[in-house]
Formats: structure tokens, C-alpha cells, sequence
């Protein structure tokens, strides 16, 4: 992806894992995560919070007692429907300035 003619600026991963294997390979190639490139993950994780690694944070315990919730009334009939959850953008050290 970084020898496309218009290469990406930032990646956004889905979770923090990929997020500091794709920070590992930007600093293989001699880029600079956060100024180079940006990366974000999601999770907050132990491994990204040590890397000081962008990320989005949302209540673990919650989303799984919301599942469990849902998938008990699921199972007795009921419709499924779309759940947001509150989460919380962590801006570290991989990525550069936000334009918001």
C-alpha cells in the first residue's frame, strides 16, 4: 500500500494488535510512525498503552454483559436491534496533529 501512487497517510486498525504490527512495519521501512504515517487500534490494550499507541477505548465488561443481555432475549424471540456504545478516543503518540 505505501508504493501506491497516492500512498496512505494514516491506518486505522481494528483492534490495537494489528495496529502495533503495522507500527513495527512502518519502522522496519525507516518511516516514522506519528509523523510519517499515523496509526490508531482499538481496545486499549496493555501492549498498546506501552507503546504509547493511539487508540479507542471503550467499557470491556459492559459490551460483554450487553451480548450475553442480547443473546438471551435472541434466543427467546426477540428482534435483534443496532447497540451503540460510549467510547473514547485516546490520542497518543502515532499519529500526528488532529484537524478536527
Amino acid at each position: 500500500m505505501l508504493n501506491m501512487k497516492k500512498a496512505p497517510t494514516a491506518f486505522v486498525c481494528v483492534d490495537d494488535s494489528r495496529a502495533l504490527g503495522i507500527c513495527q512495519t512502518l519502522d522496519e521501512l525507516g518511516l516514522t510512525v506519528g509523523v510519517d504515517v499515523s496509526v490508531s487500534g482499538y481496545g486499549n490494550t496493555d501492549a498498546g498503552r506501552q507503546k504509547n499507541l493511539t487508540t479507542v477505548t471503550y467499557d470491556r465488561k459492559g459490551i460483554g454483559e450487553l451480548a450475553v443481555e442480547y443473546l438471551q432475549g435472541h434466543l427467546s424471540g426477540r428482534e435483534g436491534e443496532l447497540l451503540t456504545v460510549k467510547t473514547s478516543l485516546l490520542p497518543r503518540v502515532t499519529t500526528g496533529r488532529l484537524i478536527l
